[in-house]
């Protein structure tokens, strides 16, 4: 190959792969690059760090330089195609409680139909055994299953209001539940000899003898949650113990007006310093005992009355029995 550059243009010839020999002027006129630039402008030593050379080389460049955009446009779309999924499903999902909550409010409706409707049916039965019986005296009368009295089958419901369609499924399930609370004593007329000596009771163990003195630590501690001072008594506990619990908190110091409140107090509920002290209403895994269920059965908050001894609770009757098995019995 012989090329020599003139004006800006070659002469001289170059022999292809046949032996032809190509006028340089032709190479020129033809316009055949070399690594973007024309046939030899470029030809220097260490241009093969550069670029490929042959015929051809900057169609090459050319070419990777247009394949980026394609990767990256691809890249883009799948990138997008992944938010719009995510973004779809976090839709779906806030739409799903939405439903949820709004219907609630229909159910409550629904629910709130069926509670009177049950309630009209358990009125209608204590209204019948007092007009016939003349008065209401225990359970065991009969009315203390209103449903079953009844005879009606809650398990059907009309589907319309007019009675005119076909019976259907009643999606809820009835159960009607008579606490005869006049049948219990009244708490805050309890005295403490009792209230020692029920305690005593349930702390000790069937077929085991009855110490009185164990159950006066739990009165101690009841009586020191109900009153406003701050003085323990002997056995008690006042603030000062109930703020190293975790979590902390005070005693209120007025009346008790629920059972669940016995959860809080020292001793009632299970206590791993003093697991045997501790627990009569309450186990370790805080599930009721059958001391508080027999508490439950026994003594009302809201009965202020003489108390309807023909409704006594089991346990009851037995605690005022006591040894006596022949009264227990007859009574």
């Amino acid at each position: 190959m012989t090329l020599a550059r003139e004006g800006g243009r070659f002469q001289g010839t170059v022999r292809d792969s046949n032996d032809r020999e190509i006028p340089g002027a032709r190479l020129c006129e033809t316009g055949l690059s070399m690594g973007g630039g024309r046939l030899g402008e470029n030809r220097f030593p260490g241009y093969r760090k550069t670029c490929a050379h042959g015929f051809g080389g900057g169609t090459l460049m050319r070419n990777v330089a247009k394949a980026k955009p394609k990767g990256s446009i691809l890249v883009f779309v799948l990138a997008l195609i992944v938010l719009l999924g995510v973004l779809s499903l976090r839709l779906m999902k806030e739409t799903v409680q939405e439903l949820r909550h709004v219907s609630q409010f229909h159910k409550r409706d629904d629910l709130r139909t069926y509670a009177y409707s049950a309630l009209d049916l358990a009125v209608g039965v204590l209204n019948e055994f007092r007009m016939v019986e003349g008065t209401l005296y225990a359970p065991g009368q009969g009315w203390g299953n209103p449903l079953e009295y009844s005879g009606i089958d809650t398990g059907k419901l009309m589907a319309s209001e007019d009675f005119d369609q076909e019976e259907r499924q009643s999606p809820v399930k009835w159960s009607i539940q008579l606490i005869d609370e006049s049948a219990k004593v009244p708490f805050s007329k309890t005295n403490q000899q009792d209230l020692v000596a029920l305690f005593s009771v349930m702390r000790a163990e069937e077929d085991s003898l009855v110490d009185e003195d164990e159950g006066q630590p739990f009165y101690d501690a009841l009586m020191d949650w109900q009153d406003a001072d701050d003085e323990d008594r002997d056995e008690g506990a006042e603030d000062d113990y109930y703020e190293d619990l975790d979590p902390p908190y005070f005693t209120p110091g007025k009346k008790i007006e629920n059972f669940e409140e016995f959860r809080m107090i020292k001793g009632f509920a299970y206590d791993e310093d003093e697991p045997d002290y501790s627990g009569i209403f309450y186990d370790s895994l805080g599930s009721e005992t059958i001391n508080l269920q027999n508490f439950r059965d026994s003594f009302s908050f809201f009965n202020q009355d003489t108390v309807n001894v023909n409704g006594l609770s089991p346990f009851l009757v037995k605690f005022l029995c006591g040894d006596d098995a022949r009264l227990y019995e007859e009574f």
